[in-house]
C-alpha cells in the first residue's frame, strides 16, 4: 500500500485456510441403491489485516469465510456437485457485511 508520501509499504497481514476432505463409505437410505461415490469437503479460512492509520474507514480488516459441499461421483466420467458458501467483512471503521450463497455443479469428461 501506498503512504500520504508515495512511499510502498507492506501491509501485515494474518491468513490460514484449514481444510478437511472425507470420503463417504457408509450409505444414506437416500442413497443405498446408488451407484458411486460421494464426497465432502470443508473449509475455513481467514484473513486479519493490521491496517495503517493513513488507510481510508472502509479498507477491509477482516475476511473469514467458510463452505460445505457433497459431490456425488457418479461414474469416474460424471459429477453432480453441491455447495453452501459464508462469508463476512469487517472494515477497519468496524463495519460488517456478510453474504451467503449456494452453488450447483455438474462436470462430465468426454
Amino acid at each position: 500500500m501506498f503512504d500520504a508520501k508515495g512511499q510502498l509499504q507492506p501491509v501485515p497481514v494474518f491468513a490460514g485456510f484449514p481444510s478437511y476432505q472425507h470420503e463417504w463409505t457408509e450409505r444414506f437410505s437416500f442413497t443405498s441403491t446408488w451407484p458411486g461415490l460421494l464426497s465432502s469437503n470443508l473449509k475455513f479460512s481467514w484473513i486479519d489485516i493490521d491496517n495503517f492509520g493513513f488507510q481510508d474507514d472502509l479498507s477491509c480488516n477482516s475476511t473469514p469465510s467458510a463452505s460445505i459441499n457433497l459431490i456425488y461421483f457418479r461414474t469416474q466420467n460424471a459429477r453432480l456437485g453441491i455447495e453452501y458458501l459464508w462469508d463476512q467483512r469487517t472494515d477497519k471503521d468496524g463495519s460488517k457485511g456478510s453474504a451467503e450463497q449456494i452453488q450447483l455443479a455438474a462436470r462430465y469428461n468426454f
